[in-house]
């Protein structure tokens, strides 16, 4: 029985605006696992696509009622247009609040203030840094940041809230190995990567490791996943001149059904070599069980739990990721391993998340007390 079952009250109406048609990974999956999980956390969801998209299939199937709201950005002649059409979405909708990702109105968000001097409360997740000008500080009633180390690098006047992303961890543990279908005897250990072919990301040390030889009778599995480009980003004739390299290593690609990739790897490798806000992959491959080698910059102590989920490399040379991989490669029988894991994993990046979020929408909306007017 949910809380507020046993307390007798309506659960809150929240409309969460995902910024995009669909769930692509990255930071729009935040919203997406808060909706499959709605009725732990003790909401009434309304998802707000930013357009029809692939997104619909499953929310319908979920039950989730859903509706459409563009992602624009608009001048000054369209801000009151849009301030009127949002607070008729939220009569409409009877929402209690507003929680949104970050980037999900546009970069003007104009519909921040629209939303605030209505009286509707505001819930912004980010997973990244944000300017403290930006209307989703300025105009928000609370952050939800994907880390301790992000909150404490964001300046608001809002309550920062440090909140790790819920994992779906029926997903993560529902991963069928690929070790048959890429020609991989049982015996053989397995690394891999998953990411995105950046060099902050670690994916030039993560193929010197794989091409040293350190590792005899290991395969290194490489799953590069899709995202925004930035200018540390590996073209693609520059990663299959480094894979040529590496006769060890497999290039998956991206791969949609990121759990299959967790079930086949014995441990990954992802030696961060800046200060990652929020590197989800870690929170991936906790619920799934497999154990990380890392380095420590940014929030990354957060999500590994040394000796248990992983280890952290200092420095990370080829020779100590090597070292550090051995080690790890050579513990406890696999199931028994990933099983701890799986349940530090579990409690970390979805139970504790769920009884924030809960928290805090019941802080914002009104909690028990919460009368069934919308804003």
């Amino acid at each position: 029985m949910t809380p507020e079952a046993a307390q007798g009250t309506r659960r809150l109406r929240v409309g969460c605006f995902l910024g995009t048609d669909g769930d692509y990974g990255g930071a729009g999956r935040i919203l997406w696992n808060v909706l499959r999980h709605a009725d732990r956390i003790g909401i009434e969801p309304v998802a707000v696509l930013s357009r029809r998209g692939p997104g619909v299939a499953e929310l319908e199937a979920r039950g989730i009622p859903w509706t459409v709201w563009p992602k624009e950005d608009q001048g000054v002649a369209a801000a009151a247009f849009r301030a009127v059409r949002i607070r008729g979405l939220v009569r409409e909708h009877d929402l209690d609040l507003v929680h949104c990702l970050s980037g999900a109105f546009g970069w003007r968000a104009w519909e921040l203030r629209a939303l605030r001097r209505a009286g509707c409360p505001v819930l912004v997740h980010t997973q990244r840094p944000i300017p403290a000008a930006s209307p989703y500080l300025r105009h928000t009633d609370a952050v939800a940041a994907c880390s301790a180390y992000l909150a404490g690098e964001l300046r608001c006047d809002a309550p920062v809230h440090a909140v790790h992303d819920l994992v779906d961890a029926e997903r993560m543990q529902a991963g069928r190995s690929l070790r048959a279908e890429l020609g991989i005897p049982p015996e053989t250990r397995v690394v891999a990567f998953v990411g995105r072919p950046r060099t902050a990301k670690g994916i030039g040390l993560f193929l010197e490791v794989a091409a040293s030889g350190l590792l005899p009778d290991t395969r290194f599995l490489l799953s590069v996943q899709r995202g925004n480009r930035l200018p540390d980003t590996w073209d693609e004739e520059t990663l299959r001149a480094r894979i040529a390299a590496a006769p060890q290593v497999e290039l998956l690609g991206h791969v949609a059904r990121i759990e299959d990739v967790y079930a086949t790897a014995d441990a990954l490798l992802l030696p961060f070599l800046g200060e990652e806000p929020c590197p989800a992959v870690l929170e991936e491959a906790a619920v799934a069980g497999v154990p990380v080698v890392t380095s420590r910059g940014g929030s990354v102590r957060e999500y590994v739990e040394e000796g248990l989920s992983g280890l952290y490399v200092a420095s990370p040379s080829v020779q100590n990721l090597a070292e550090a991989l051995a080690r790890v490669l050579e513990g406890r029988p696999a199931a028994d391993r990933r099983g701890g894991i799986a349940a530090w994993g579990r409690e970390r990046f979805l139970e504790r998340p769920i009884r924030t979020l809960r928290a805090i929408y019941r802080a914002l909306g009104g909690g028990a007390d919460r009368t069934a007017e919308a804003c």
